[in-house]
């Protein structure tokens, strides 16, 4: 939609100058107000339509209304009010015969039962809709079949039931191919769900270990109309990055980028192409072009996040404002009620406050539980290690000393590694501790070597077994991250940037990467459990 707003205004004046009914105005703002991402006006124009004599008279226009409605509750998240409004439509759907409602709404009851976890519903849902329409005349109730396969086989998929998965994508292909001889689907449908098909064809044989069928089904993909479309690069990049054809990938990608260039909305699709253009440069060795990828995600995960909020305070702002044109419209109408009309909007404004601070209140409150169980997880591990390292200095830690991990320990009694190569890691890490020489930014493998003696080729095979890290510079990251732990709780003054710089980080964005990386949390989330 280009101009919501201008639309608004439309309805408003023809409202104004009763062209139509309310009730027909109300239907259409609701579809304006879920283009423009606003549940919540759109669930209350959808009450008032439903409350009105005109809705209720009216059969057909009663279940149109009843569907808009629980696309307003399910994108809320109102399941509670969701479930029994389907319920309610689908008898009226049934009453009069209406298949595609029937069957649009029963998906989505089965959609709210997989969010809700009661996967069994859910699949009992899809197959009422399978069983129920597969053998009818109708494209349209044959579509919804087909949609009812998609969500079946995706979840089956999830559920790594790739057999089962597999035969219902034959299914939905034999569908598809009696409606080929149908009239009524819209040109390049049938070919565009094909594709789709295929792509998840090819996917879950390549879950199962099956390449050449993969392969198969990825050249009949190929064959499509739609695999010629850009856009169809969405479709098959999973398949893509999971089977390794990076350069594939890159090659669609490279596509799929002038479709947003000149486009002023950039959402998480965008974002999840980044991600995959990410892995595949880093799987092919662009290591730098894979970290500016990196810190593109990031970036934009942050902006749509602020958009996100700055959407949601526009939401509500325009709340106020069309109560405020309700109250204007109700004083024309009926001034004598004027008091207790104000009354009554006051109310609905204070309970739309109260909610949303309760709702604000425990999300802090359970972001700030959580955040506070991690910093008490960290305390213990840094007194774990500390405890450990002042050990080190004690006699009789020579005899039988353990090595740090699990997986050292499996080492150890398979490869039968020495407790002389465990006695070097000790002393090259009481060096670096004692001389904190992980705060030093220049300080790296070079030095570390010609300070103590060891070979280049035992470093990496050290750290890996003892320390549980890939290499020197993940290992002076973990020591700088618990540093800086240190110094957040001693020098409650010190900026986030000071505090990077003190612990020998080159940057805020690498100090904080590193510290979320290692604790789940960002330091600033940390400083405010302090």
């Amino acid at each position: 939609m280009i101009r919501p707003d201008s639309i608004l205004d439309l309805l408003d004046d023809a409202e104004n100058h009763k062209v139509m009914s309310s009730t027909r105005i109300d239907m259409l703002r609701a579809m304006v107000y879920g283009n423009m991402s606003m549940p919540v006006l759109k669930e209350s124009c959808m009450r008032r339509v439903l409350s009105a004599r005109e809705t209720i008279s009216n059969p057909d226009l009663h279940l149109s209304a009843m569907s808009i409605m629980v696309e307003a509750l399910q994108e809320q998240g109102k399941y509670s009010e969701c479930i029994p409004m389907v319920i309610q439509g689908m008898d009226l759907a049934k009453k009069m015969n209406n298949k595609v409602v029937e069957y649009s709404l029963l998906s989505t009851l089965a959609m709210v039962s997989f969010r809700l976890e009661q996967y069994q519903d859910g699949y009992e849902y899809l197959q009422r809709i399978i069983e129920g329409g597969s053998k009818s005349d109708n494209v349209r109730v044959l579509s919804h079949v087909s949609y009812a396969y998609g969500m079946l086989i995706n979840q089956l998929a999830s559920d790594e039931r790739y057999e089962e998965a597999l035969k219902a994508v034959y299914e939905r292909r034999d569908l598809l191919e009696r409606m080929k001889e149908m009239p009524g689907p819209p040109s390049g449908y049938i070919d565009q769900q094909e594709a789709y098909l295929y792509s998840k064809m090819a996917n879950l044989y390549l879950s199962m270990g099956k390449t050449t069928q993969a392969e198969e089904a990825y050249r009949a993909f190929m064959q499509t109309e739609e695999a010629k479309r850009v856009e169809s690069g969405y479709t098959i990049l999973p398949y893509l990055q999971k089977a390794g054809r990076h350069k594939d990938v890159l090659e669609r990608i490279r596509g799929l980028h002038t479709l947003w260039q000149g486009c002023d909305t950039i959402n998480m699709q965008y974002r999840l192409l980044l991600e995959y253009e990410a892995k595949s440069e880093g799987a092919l060795g662009n290591y730098k072009r894979m970290a500016e990828l990196d810190r593109c995600a990031l970036a934009l995960t942050d902006s749509i996040y602020m958009r996100k909020t700055n959407s949601r305070a526009q939401e509500f702002a325009t709340i106020f404002k069309v109560n405020e044109k309700e109250k204007l419209l109700q004083e024309e109408q009926a001034r004598s009620e004027r008091s207790s009309l104000m009354l009554i909007g006051a109310v609905v404004v204070l309970i739309l406050l109260v909610t949303l601070v309760i709702v604000v209140y425990l999300n802090l409150r359970r972001v700030k539980q959580r955040n506070r169980i991690a910093a008490r997880q960290i305390e213990e591990l840094l007194e774990q290690r500390e405890e450990f390292r002042r050990c080190l200095t004690c006699n009789d830690m020579q005899k039988d000393v353990p090595p740090m991990g699990e997986k050292a320990e499996q080492d150890e009694e398979t490869n039968g590694t020495s407790n002389q190569s465990y006695e070097t890691f000790l002393r090259m890490e009481q060096l670096i501790m004692e001389q904190q020489l992980f705060l030093q930014p220049r300080f790296g493998r070079d030095e570390l070597l010609r300070m103590t003696g060891i070979h280049k080729n035992d470093l990496s095979c050290l750290l890996k077994h003892y320390a549980g890290v890939p290499n020197l510079n993940s290992y002076l990251n973990r020591l700088r991250v618990e540093y800086s732990v240190k110094l957040i709780k001693e020098k409650r003054n010190f900026s986030i940037e000071a505090i990077a710089e003190e612990a020998g980080f080159n940057s805020r964005s690498t100090f904080y990467r590193a510290f979320y990386k290692q604790y789940g949390m960002t330091p600033t989330e940390y400083i405010d459990t302090l």
